[in-house]
C-alpha cells in the first residue's frame, strides 16, 4: 500500500507518524497490534511477505505452555528463567485476549508436558486487520524495513519501501517480530556453525533473520542460546520436502525409540523429546541418525502427538514416500536394512529389547515387529536471537535497554535456549508485554 504522504514530507521520503510500529505480522506483531490498537493507540504493521501470520499461519494452532515456572526451568533449564516467570504468569492473559477477538478457540487439553487450547490462527490474524484498521491503523504488506531511525541511542521508528516508494515511519515504540533467522543460511552458519548445513527447512520462507539484522545495526546484544533450535526429526530419503509434508514426515515418536549415529553410537537421551533429540542429531558428524522403534511406538504415533492434530501413520507414510525405512520381526533383519546406510549392523541388532519391557522409549524396545527409519534434523525456529528484559525492552551487550525498540517472538532470544515451552504461547505473551509494559 501506499502511506498517507499529508503528515510530511522531505524532498524524496515521505513521513508518517504512528504510536507503535510493529515489524513483522506473525503471531508476535499481531498480537503486539491488537495490544496497542486497545489501549487506543496509532498502529502501523509492516511486513515484508504479501499476507500477513508468517510461520503461524503454517503451525499446528495449539497456543500451549507449561503450567508452572518449576515446569518451565526443568524444561528448559538453560532458558532465561525471568523471562519463563513473563510466559507463565502472562499465558491467562494471553487466552483472555484471544477469547475477547471472538476467534474460534478451544477447550484447554493438556498438551505436551503442558496445558493448551486450539486456536483458528488465520480467522484470528483475519480479526485483529479488522481492528487494527478499524482504528486507522495501517496494515503494509510488501513492505521491506530498509533500516531503523535513531536519535542517539533511541529508535524512534523505521524507513521502509514499499510500491508507493520510501517512507519514514516514525513511532514512540518499534516492536521486531519478523520470526527469527531459519531462513537465513549465513547466519544460520554463523551462529549454528556445523549444525547449520545439517538442517532442512520446516517453516515459511520469510523469516530471514530481519530483525535481528536491524536490531544488532541500533546497538543491540544477542541472548544466549544462540546455537539452539525449536524443530523436530524427519524421514530422510523423501524426494521434496515442502509445508504439506512438515508434519507428515515427522517423527515424533523418536522421544520413545532409540537413535544412533553412523558410528553405531546412541548419544542422547531419546525421552527429552523430539524437539531435543532434532538439535542433537544435527550436533552429529553426519547430521544423521537412524531411529529404532517398536510396534507399539508405531501405534502410539498413529494416534497424533498431540489430541486433535491430524494423525499419520510414520511407517506408511515413510514407506508410500519411498524414505529410508527397514523393518522386521527381529533386529537382525532391522540391522541388516540399516548397513545398507552405513549404520554398524552389530550396532543395530545389539540394541536392547524385549517383549517384557514395561518402559519401551527411555532404554529399551517392546515386542516386535521393529522398524528403523533414517532421519535428519529440520529448523521451525530459532531460539537465539535479541536480547530482551522482561518487559520485552531490546538491551544492549551490556545489558542496558535501547530507548524505543522492543522485540517479541523468535526475534527475542533467549527465553528457551534449547528447550521447548509453545511457540504460539511464548510469542502472544512477550507480543502483548511488548506494548503493555515498559
Amino acid at each position: 500500500m501506499k502511506f498517507p504522504t499529508s503528515v510530511m514530507t522531505s524532498s524524496d521520503t515521505a513521513t508518517y507518524a504512528a504510536d507503535v510500529l510493529v515489524i513483522g505480522g506473525g503471531m508476535a506483531g499481531m498480537t503486539a497490534a491488537l495490544a496497542a490498537t486497545r489501549a487506543g493507540k496509532r498502529v502501523v504493521v509492516v511486513d515484508k511477505a504479501s499476507a500477513f501470520g508468517g510461520s503461524a499461519a503454517i503451525s499446528g494452532g495449539f497456543v500451549w505452555t507449561v503450567r508452572s515456572v518449576e515446569e518451565f526451568a526443568s524444561q528448559c533449564p538453560l532458558g532465561d528463567l525471568e523471562l519463563g516467570h513473563v510466559l507463565v504468569e502472562g499465558y491467562p492473559a494471553l487466552i483472555a485476549r484471544l477469547a475477547d477477538t471472538g476467534v474460534e478457540l478451544g477447550d484447554e487439553q493438556p498438551v505436551l508436558y503442558g496445558r493448551g487450547r486450539r486456536l483458528d490462527v488465520l480467522g484470528y490474524i483475519r480479526r485483529v486487520c479488522r481492528k487494527v484498521a478499524a482504528h486507522d491503523g495501517i496494515l503494509a504488506p510488501i513492505t521491506q524495513v530498509c533500516s531503523l531511525v535513531q536519535e542517539g541511542r533511541k529508535v524512534t521508528g523505521a524507513q521502509v519501501r514499499d510500491a508507493g516508494g520510501l517512507t519514514t515511519i516514525l513511532a514512540e515504540r518499534t516492536v521486531l517480530a519478523t520470526g527469527g533467522f531459519q531462513g537465513n543460511r549465513a547466519l544460520l552458519h554463523r551462529h549454528l556453525k556445523g549444525s547449520a548445513a545439517r538442517l532442512l527447512h520446516r517453516a515459511g520462507p520469510q523469516s530471514t533473520g530481519d530483525g535481528l539484522t536491524l536490531g544488532i545495526s541500533a546497538g543491540a546484544g544477542t541472548s544466549r542460546g544462540m546455537d539452539a533450535f525449536y524443530g523436530h526429526l524427519v524421514a530422510s530419503g523423501i524426494p521434496e520436502f515442502t509445508e504439506r509434508q512438515f508434519v507428515r514426515f515427522a517423527q515424533f515418536c523418536s522421544d520413545q525409540g532409540l537413535l544412533l549415529n553412523t558410528d553405531g553410537r546412541r548419544f542422547t537421551d531419546e525421552s527429552l523429546g523430539d524437539h531435543m533429540n532434532a538439535q542433537q542429531v544435527a550436533r552429529q558428524t553426519e547430521g544423521r541418525a537412524l531411529l529404532v522403534f517398536d510396534h507399539a511406538t508405531r501405534r502410539r504415533a498413529a494416534a497424533s502427538f498431540v489430541p486433535g492434530l491430524e494423525s499419520y501413520d510414520p511407517v506408511v507414510e515413510c514407506s508410500t514416500a519411498g524414505a529410508r525405512l527397514t523393518s522386521g520381526e527381529d533386529l537382525s533383519a532391522v540391522a541388516a536394512g540399516a548397513a545398507v546406510w552405513g549404520y554398524p549392523a552389530e550396532s543395530v541388532a545389539g540394541l536392547p529389547a524385549g517383549a517384557d519391557s514395561s518402559a519401551v522409549a527411555k532404554s529399551r524396545l517392546g515386542a516386535p515387529p521393529y522398524y528403523a527409519v533414517e532421519v535428519r534434523p529440520a529448523i521451525t525456529f530459532t531460539e537465539g536471537g535479541l536480547r530482551i528484559d522482561p518487559g520485552g525492552r531490546v538491551l544492549d551487550p551490556a545489558g542496558t535497554v535501547i530507548p524505543g525498540l522492543y522485540s517479541a517472538g523468535a526475534d527475542a532470544g533467549g527465553l528457551f535456549a534449547g528447550g521447548y515451552a509453545g511457540g504460539l504461547a511464548s510469542a502472544g505473551v512477550f507480543g502483548m508485554v511488548a506494548v503493555e509494559d515498559g
